[in-house]
């Protein structure tokens, strides 16, 4: 496989069947050149470009991605044009985004924080439940962000997703031995 990496940021591995022919990035479109053998290294990828018409003369016009969101003239009739981004990338997006998994994780992580149980059997029962289900669930939030993350769809949040995780399950073992302590307890006095 041949590692390529185009100028829109956008990473990806090609078959060495390719060696020698350009592709265009799955993300912006532009060519990418692919060397003839794999130990030399890629060549600059061509200028990635976006096209546009003139609102005046409708005329076809092509300016670098570096470009978009500015201000340019029309080469046929000299009007103000302002440079789009092209399909799929909006103007002033950034390269990556967070992963909204990771995010939930973290955040059910720190909902599940142990607090204190109240005196009543069956409120502190519900608490403790409810504590272990949504630690759970960040454990499972967590774990799949970090795999979207890791699957190399540009996402960031990777910190978030393993704080997550060991939050989450620092929460689980607090309150599995908090439910073994208090139903000892509850038996005890029952008992």
């Amino acid at each position: 496989m041949i590692h390529l990496e185009c100028q829109c940021g956008h990473a990806c591995n090609v078959s060495e069947s390719f060696e020698g022919t350009r592709v265009k990035c799955p993300n912006c479109g532009c060519d990418l050149a692919l060397p003839d053998r794999p130990d030399i290294p890629n060549p600059p990828a061509t200028a990635c470009v976006t096209q546009y018409q003139c609102p005046q003369c409708s005329v076809m016009i092509t300016s670098p991605l570096e470009e978009v969101g500015k201000t340019a003239t029309c080469p046929s009739c000299g009007a103000p044009c302002t440079i789009p981004a092209p399909m799929g990338i909006p103007a002033g997006a950034s390269r990556s985004r967070w992963s909204g998994l990771a995010i939930t994780g973290f955040i059910l992580s720190l909902a599940a924080v142990p607090v204190p149980t109240h005196t009543d059997d069956d409120v502190a029962l519900l608490v403790i439940f409810l504590s272990i289900v949504i630690a759970g669930l960040a454990v499972i939030f967590s774990v799949v962000g970090k795999r979207q993350i890791a699957s190399g769809r540009r996402q960031r949040g990777k910190g978030l997703s393993i704080a997550g995780l060991v939050i989450g399950c620092v929460d689980l073992l607090v309150y599995i031995v908090v439910l073994c302590f208090w139903a000892a307890e509850v038996f005890a006095r029952r008992g």
